[in-house]
């Protein structure tokens, strides 16, 4: 936390905390919840809870983004929604599980209710994507047509990709959600990249791959609702079907 006081917020990545956090948890624990510097108000982190006891044979357990302010009380808190096939869970479990010779398979992670805000006060209302959500059009969507958010902050372990091009891609694609709702939108990752994208899509600060840092940055906060956010994708399946229509047409015109 050096180097970013009087900071409205300090925002660690996903999988920040190694530790399981219970997901009614009250207040972090001493041991875990840093010093915040002056005038620092607020820590947003990501970390995996349980709502059950992790030990037990089936344990409910989201992977998570928690809000607590500078004594480490939580104030708010997010599961991710859209959850990572075979990463997060395994798909057709249910199924899986009755095959003969079939070990054991949990349940994995359970996916959050939502959208749900996490808000600095009734002026600042963050939008918490945790790790590839910032690809979803339609969850940023959401966030800003029921919530009114007006500050996407995406917590991200990409560490897993190694020295790849796909930090990289990641970090481009989350671009297009800050374009298609104009909010500015933070990622905060674990091993690259840390990034501030303006609401034009314009990457304005980043810490490359693999290199430990600090990243300071001050963000606007825009309302209103763009046209996507307003409408959703209802265009792009009228411009595909029109598209679609029109080359059977031509095709049926030159076989007749």
């Amino acid at each position: 936390t050096a180097g970013v006081e009087n900071a409205d917020i300090v925002i660690w990545p996903e999988s920040a905390v190694e530790a399981w956090l219970p997901e009614d948890l009250r207040r972090l624990p001493s041991e875990i919840m840093p010093d915040l510097p002056a005038g620092t108000p607020f820590l947003l982190f990501g970390a995996r809870s349980a709502r059950d006891d992790v030990a037990s044979p089936s344990p409910t357990v989201f992977n998570s983004a928690f809000l607590v302010d500078r004594r480490g009380e939580v104030i708010g808190r997010y599961n991710k929604q859209v959850l990572l096939a075979f990463g997060e869970y395994i798909p057709f479990v249910s199924v899986l599980s009755k095959l003969p010779g079939m070990p054991p398979i949990g349940k994995g992670f359970t996916p959050g209710e939502g959208p749900r805000t996490l808000d600095l006060s009734p002026a600042v209302k963050l939008a918490p994507l945790i790790c590839y959500e910032d690809l979803m059009p339609e969850l940023s969507r959401r966030f800003v047509a029921a919530t009114q958010a007006n500050l996407f902050i995406n917590l991200t372990n990409d560490a897993w990709f190694g020295q790849t091009v796909a930090p990289w891609q990641h970090a481009n694609l989350a671009r297009w959600r800050a374009i298609e709702t104009r909010r500015a939108l933070v990622r905060a990752t674990n091993a690259g990249l840390t990034s501030v994208i303006s609401p034009t899509g314009a990457i304005l600060k980043t810490i490359p791959t693999f290199r430990p840092g600090v990243l300071t940055a001050t963000v606007p906060l825009l309302q209103g609702e763009t046209f996507y956010v307003r409408f959703g994708d209802w265009f792009g399946w009228i411009a595909s079907a029109t598209l679609l229509c029109f080359l059977v047409v031509r095709q049926c015109a030159a076989l007749f």
